[in-house]
């Protein structure tokens, strides 16, 4: 690119590369030195045909693919790709747009997901939004070379979703979170109260939810109602904390909607069958099984065709469709 297209070329090296954080990241320089540089000049024996690039200019484009680029692909297949404009936007743990990629074409699809307000900046998280601040924070800084100071990173409950609180290994029954979450070393505190919202035991719980009802031994009409109700309660927690971290229309959100509402019409069935639910409440459920329905194929139709979100989306509505026809 450097000799065949030097304009594009030219604009690439206009992108931050935090160059001088590099250099005296030594870790990180000599990571880079040995990985790349030397690989390509000695290792590879590339020097004649890279006549010109010298060394320096190798390690502003490491840190220009470090700190811009975003990872792509579907279907297990993954790159990381530099977009003209999509790097431009801010980091936020909790942002306000959502982005994926085409599967057909590779390019980047940006959208808001949630209101945002006239001038309000946009922004995307560079890190995964379920992991705990220390986490987070950490990751950023490694990649990015940045400490992020974002509302949710300084609060120590982290807009009440309490996802890095630690349980007590004393009693058991309170937790223990950091009180100063700006600050990597800062002690944490005990408090008595106690929910299981670490960032660990969320994901476990989505693997589960996703686990329940799709994999071979363990699809619906196999699970006892004990296993279909621990179904529902662990997407139900798992909601409550995205609708806190990635509300609106986030993929996230619909995917967990659209794992919620098969627990919850499969044991609205079963109630009625066996006499202990009121027609009542199995109306009340039904009509919450329509609403997830509803606004999990909104979000997950947003997802470019092609894209497993997307197929999913289009379930969703044929699934609302039958149960609408049915009403």
């Amino acid at each position: 690119m450097r000799k065949h297209q030097p304009e594009k070329y030219a604009k690439i090296r206009l992108m931050e590369s935090h160059t001088e954080q590099r250099r005296e990241n030594l870790t990180l320089w000599q990571h880079y030195e040995k990985k790349v540089v030397q690989r390509l000049l000695h290792d590879w024996q590339l020097a004649q045909e890279l006549s010109g690039l010298e060394p320096a200019e190798m390690h502003e484009i490491c840190g220009i693919l470090d700190v811009n680029c975003f990872e792509i692909g579907q279907r297990g297949g993954k790159a990381r790709t530099l977009y003209p404009s999509a790097f431009l936007l801010a980091h936020d743990c909790r942002p306000n747009t959502s982005h994926t990629d085409d599967p057909l074409d590779y390019s980047i699809i940006l959208r808001t997901s949630r209101s945002v307000r006239e001038q309000e900046t946009l922004t995307l998280s560079y890190a995964y939004t379920l992991q705990g601040t220390l986490k987070r924070r950490t990751f950023i800084q490694g990649g990015k070379l940045f400490w992020c100071q974002c509302q949710r990173c300084a609060d120590p409950r982290e807009l009440g979703s309490d996802c890095s609180d630690l349980v007590c290994k004393i009693c058991r029954a309170g937790s223990i979170r950091a009180t100063e979450p700006l600050k990597q070393e800062a002690d944490w505190a005990y408090r008595e109260v106690l929910r299981p919202n670490h960032y660990l035991l969320l994901s476990a719980k989505y693997s589960l939810c996703q686990i329940y009802g799709r994999v071979e031994g363990y699809l619906l009409p196999e699970l006892s109602p004990q296993d279909i109700e621990r179904k529902e309660r662990y997407c139900r927690e798992f909601l409550a904390v995205v609708d806190i971290l990635e509300p609106g229309l986030t993929r996230l959100r619909g995917l967990i909607m659209y794992e919620l509402h098969a627990p919850i019409m499969v044991l609205a069935q079963l109630g009625m069958q066996s006499g202990r639910m009121s027609r009542q409440e199995f109306q009340r459920r039904i009509k919450e099984v329509v609403r997830l329905l509803k606004e999990s194929a909104h979000i997950l139709q947003l997802e470019p065709p092609g894209s497993s979100e997307h197929e999913m989306g289009r379930a969703a509505a044929d699934a609302l469709a039958k149960i609408n026809a049915q009403l």
